[in-house]
């Protein structure tokens, strides 16, 4: 069973490009992380622009080192004393090339006070689903993670 909470995103590829940049960025915070890509054997730490072992459909798992792979063994994704925990991150092509979607902010960014709420529709082809599993209780480690992955996925590569 799965713990933690989920943030799903959608995105334009090249997803395995964006997915390596978001590795290559949190690295920095983490430099001894390890990372397992199902299908791509061992766990093994992340070397800078790792591309061949990301697939168009993949699903990762991240740990900053050993105590935070034991503390995930024990306790789940659950933050660790640090207030850091084990991540998840999974990614596929997405289904379909239209979905519906409610906007809760003006995403023409009016910032006019009198917006409401409103359905719209998402169409393109190429776009990703993309999902993180962080630990419950997230706080600010979790507000880290999501800035981080947004600024890999929004990026033109």
């Amino acid at each position: 069973m799965t713990t933690g909470s989920d943030h799903v995103f959608a995105c334009s590829g090249p997803i395995e490009r964006k997915v390596a940049r978001f590795l290559d960025a949190w690295a920095i915070r983490w430099p001894g992380m390890t990372v397992e890509v199902e299908g791509a054997g061992e766990p093994r730490p992340w070397a800078a622009g790792r591309v061949e072992d990301l697939n168009e459909t993949a699903e990762i798992y991240l740990v900053r080192d050993r105590d935070m792979d034991d503390h995930w063994e024990r306790f789940g994704y659950s933050l660790d004393e640090s207030l850091e925990g084990p991540l998840r991150l999974a990614y596929r092509p997405f289904p379909t090339g239209v979905f519906p979607v409610v906007a809760l902010e003006d995403p023409y960014g009016r910032n006019d006070p009198s917006f409401e709420p409103y359905d719209l529709r998402v169409v393109g082809a190429g776009l990703y689903l993309v999902t993180v599993v962080l630990p419950e209780g997230e706080g600010s480690f979790g507000a880290d993670v999501l800035a981080a992955l947004e600024g890999a996925l929004s990026v033109e590569v």
